[in-house]
């Protein structure tokens, strides 16, 4: 049988517990605790001199988990009660689970508290709370803070690659502004070459490394041929009138670029077919490329615009992510060449009109002649 003096800590520590859990009234914690009680929650700055230290402990606790659907499960662990001393101990195991946005995240808690008699009422003179961590067979903790450590440096890692991502993404970014900027300037088809000049700058700057030239191909489908337009650092900007039918890499790349008017062409030109390249560049007049002597293969990357198409050729296979962003210059200059085309129909209309105009001009005088 329990004497009324041990019923009477159970029902101060019950009282106490459920201030610290629930949301009881706070005004009871004056009559369950002494004011200079002492303690330690289960944060470094968790540190417990004085029951006004506490109060703002549990306002803490009680404003971050409003919102939350939060349960406990107490199982208790000891209980010791000495009427005859007036001391009292209760240690608990307390499993807390908050569901944070359809997460369920399970807090284990380990809570002690030591309660006093004092003028014939129990009183909390002493607590403490401590989370259980998962270190078994690791008294000093070396396997969690090596776990902890790893667990940073994968977070820098991610963050850094992240970090790289946005900065790669900045620069892509900023080399399509200044191909969009001269793209929009174009008002003359041999601005094309002035295209292909910034086109292959930029991409060197991104890293394509091994870069021959940057191409635009115009197509001309009712005479048969494509004026081709590209530029090198080294050979400067040509311009090059291609028959379709002029040689097989030709055909090969004009089947896959009509396919659609968003297509893409991937030519790869190698081993005796590249002596033949050679030789067909040379007999059509196009400027002799030394850097074309000695190479294996030659790439050509090409995507569709309608009317023609952009890209690039170069010495090694290049990447799906720089396939990727050469889409992205495509994109940039079809937009740009579309509003040439305007504006250029524009100005053929325009003048054809003042022509018209003149020719009715001479043809009513001719008509007025007596």
């Amino acid at each position: 049988m329990r004497s009324e003096k041990e019923k009477s800590a159970h029902e101060a520590y019950k009282k106490f517990l459920d201030i610290m859990l629930y949301d009881v009234p706070l005004k009871q914690l004056d009559d369950l605790v002494v004011n200079d009680v002492t303690g330690y929650g289960t944060t470094l700055d968790e540190k417990i001199l004085e029951i006004e230290r506490l109060r703002k402990l549990v306002i803490d606790q009680r404003e971050q988990g409003a919102g939350y659907e939060m349960n406990f499960v107490i199982n208790p662990v000891h209980r010791r009660i000495n009427p005859d001393n007036g001391l009292a101990v209760f240690i608990d195991e307390i499993e807390i689970s908050m569901n944070i946005n359809g997460d369920k995240n399970i807090i284990p808690l380990r809570f002690s508290s030591v309660l006093e008699l004092t003028n014939g009422s129990w009183k909390v003179v002493h607590l403490h709370g401590s989370v259980a961590v998962n270190t078994e067979g690791d008294t000093w903790h070396k396997e969690e803070h090596l776990r902890k450590i790893e667990e940073l440096e994968k977070l820098v890692s991610e963050k850094t690659e992240d970090l790289l991502t946005k900065n790669r993404e900045l620069e892509i970014e900023a080399s399509l502004e200044r191909v969009r900027t001269v793209a929009m300037g174009m008002n003359k088809s041999d601005d094309l070459l002035n295209i292909c000049e910034v086109t292959f700058k930029e991409f060197k700057k991104i890293g394509f490394d091994n870069l021959r030239n940057a191409i635009i191909h115009i197509l001309n489908d009712e005479k048969g041929f494509f004026l081709d337009y590209d530029y090198s650092d080294y050979l400067g900007g040509s311009i090059n009138h291609i028959n379709y039918n002029s040689h097989p890499v030709v055909e090969d790349y004009l089947r896959q670029i009509k396919r659609a008017d968003d297509a893409f062409a991937q030519v790869v030109i190698e081993g005796t077919e590249l002596d033949g390249w050679k030789e067909f560049r040379r007999s059509g007049g196009q400027v002799d490329d030394p850097k074309l002597d000695g190479i294996q293969s030659l790439y050509y990357y090409l995507f569709s615009i309608g009317i023609g198409d952009i890209g690039i050729s170069t010495f090694n296979p290049i990447d799906d992510t720089q396939i990727k962003i050469l889409k992205r210059f495509g994109n940039v200059f079809d937009l740009a060449y579309r509003r040439y085309n305007d504006i250029a129909l524009a100005e053929v209309q325009a003048r054809e009109a003042q022509i018209e105009l003149a020719l009715e001009r001479v043809r009513a005088r001719t008509m007025a002649m007596q």
